[in-house]
């Protein structure tokens, strides 16, 4: 992921709600950071915001800001505050979601600084509509962003896994993956879904996040997380 060209996006999804594309994409950002690069995060459709003196807050923002620190520039197009789907909350508060609002928002956003990346994180799936044109594999490619895919080793993980892998496939879409909740003792069963998984891909598994008890995101948790998680690009 050499940045020799140029600014990359590296868009973020997963195989399904609550997989760990927050923390995962935190981690990006960290990491990237430490390793001098100059990196932005971008939420382009949040909901289930919440209101801080009358403006809607991106938890999501709010937790990969806590991670990183302050000196992480954020933008965030669209804050809802239904938790559900974005194409839903979008029609629940009269709001009409515009992908050149999207396109155009990550454009100012990096010719405001110098950036080598931007970590854009998706809602939910890769099949989640934003509204009645576009899903989560669209707007992947409306930004031109490079597609890494959350995944887990729960049970169920194969299924999910597959289904996305080619989901992106028929949108001329290649993934990396990142395996996230894994075991310091892996059984049977997990070692198998990571070799799967590993498989699946070509071996474009980039890191491994081991589970952490009691992370919640959304609630800005203070758990510690580890910090010798290797990325490798």
């Amino acid at each position: 992921m050499a940045t020799s060209y140029g600014m990359k996006t590296l868009f973020i999804t997963g195989t399904d709600t609550g997989v760990g594309k927050t923390l995962a994409s935190a981690i990006l950002c960290r990491e990237l950071m430490s390793q001098g690069y100059k990196v932005g995060y971008m939420k382009p459709v949040q909901t289930g915001c919440y209101e801080v003196d009358g403006q809607l807050v991106s938890p999501d923002a709010e937790f990969v800001k806590l991670f990183c620190g302050n000196d992480l520039p954020i933008c965030c197009p669209y804050t809802l505050k239904l938790p559900a789907s974005p194409h839903l909350a979008a029609a629940q508060e009269d709001v009409q979601i515009m992908t050149l609002t999207i396109a155009n928002s990550l454009a100012q956003f990096s010719e405001s600084k110098e950036f080598d990346y931007i970590i854009a994180e998706g809602a939910g799936g890769l099949a989640v509509p934003l509204n009645d044109d576009l899903d989560m594999a669209g707007l992947c490619t409306l930004l031109q962003g490079e597609l890494i895919l959350v995944t887990s080793t729960a049970l169920g993980t194969l299924n999910h896994t597959k289904l996305t892998v080619e989901y992106a496939k028929s949108h001329e879409l290649e993934c990396s993956v990142i395996i996230s909740g894994c075991s310091e003792n892996p059984d049977i069963i997990e070692e198998d879904n990571i070799k799967l998984i590993t498989e699946m891909v070509e071996g474009r598994v980039i890191a491994k996040i081991p589970y952490v008890d009691g992370l919640d995101t959304e609630s800005k948790s203070s758990v510690k997380i580890p910090k010798n998680i290797r990325v490798n690009f």
